[in-house]
């Protein structure tokens, strides 16, 4: 037997779905695009000052020892035992 399925409820999310798509893109494509930009004295006067820092030593002398040598993974894995 064939149920009656009503469209009412499918057009009212299908309208409220386009709706929120809409409203989506309206806030975060249209809205910062109309925004004014601030200009270089508004940002120069938020920005907090530039901290002056100097590394001692000016070098860093790195000095490395390899143990074994580097063996591809095949090798790596444990040779297998005879049975019996």
């Amino acid at each position: 037997m064939n149920r009656f399925e009503p469209r009412t409820p499918r057009t009212l999310f299908a309208a409220l779905a386009i709706a929120l798509t809409v409203a989506t893109i309206g806030v975060a494509v249209v809205a910062p695009a109309t925004h004014a930009p601030y200009d270089a004295t508004t940002l120069a006067a938020r920005r907090a000052p530039a901290i002056d820092v100097t590394i001692t030593p000016a070098t860093i002398e790195v000095i490395a020892v390899r143990d074994a040598p580097a063996r591809p993974v095949a090798d790596a894995a444990p040779a297998a035992r005879p049975r019996g």
